[in-house]
């Protein structure tokens, strides 16, 4: 579908932040009339889908803030500002954890990992997905199975959702991606869980380790 320029149409998404800019150009110019230039700069934040297949680009963002900007002949100030820290690191970082339990629940396998809502937060706070990926294990790789992927955390929320994976035993090792933002940054200590390690890896696969696992004193 295009719009009358001809190019894409913008999605929903995209609608909605462009909707959202307009009512903080508006009160920009309220502020403006208060205030005078003082207040020079509106920041937009960020909002950017990240590690989604045919996602909109920050670009796709600004033509549908410049649209609105044109269409409706708006004043804008002399900065516009944009947060896309999502966008540039969230497929930067993953988690890797190992499965501590594997049982079998109604058509479902369940595998509780030892990574969870201390090292991941969204999932448990409003429901983000974050793709699992196996990366090693001593089973067969038969088909892929209906898996419910649960964290260590004694609390129905700790569950990272279900995905598609081979049979699994204690001690494989899995992988959640996309964690390169609100991961690190949001992490807790809840329940006395210590944080883990972080490493880096650099551009030719060397590794240096960032901050050693928290030891329990």
């Amino acid at each position: 579908m295009t719009g009358p320029t001809g190019r894409a149409a913008p999605s929903a998404g995209v609608q909605a932040w462009a909707g959202g800019a307009r009512a903080a150009l508006g009160i920009w110019a309220q502020l403006r009339e208060q205030w005078g230039d003082h207040v020079d700069t509106v920041d937009f934040g960020d909002g950017f889908p990240s590690g989604m297949a045919a996602a909109p680009s920050p670009a796709a963002f600004r033509r549908a803030l410049n649209d609105v900007i044109a269409k409706e002949g708006l004043a804008v100030p002399p900065c516009l500002a944009l947060e896309p820290g999502r966008y540039v690191v969230a497929a930067s970082g993953w988690i890797l954890a190992r499965v501590l339990h594997v049982r079998c629940r109604g058509h479902r396998q369940q595998a509780v990992i030892d990574a969870g809502m201390t090292e991941l937060i969204r999932p448990a706070l409003y429901g983000a997905m974050h793709p699992v990926h196996l990366v090693s294990s001593r089973c067969p790789q038969g088909a892929l199975l209906e898996t419910a992927v649960e964290g260590p955390v004694c609390e129905s929320s700790d569950t990272l959702g279900v995905h598609r994976l081979p049979a699994l035993r204690r001690g494989d090792l899995v992988a959640i991606s996309g964690s390169g933002a609100y991961a690190s940054s949001l992490a807790t200590r809840y329940n006395g869980r210590p944080r883990p390690a972080e490493v880096f890896i650099g551009p030719s696969g060397d590794l240096e380790l960032a901050r050693a696992r928290q030891q329990v004193s």
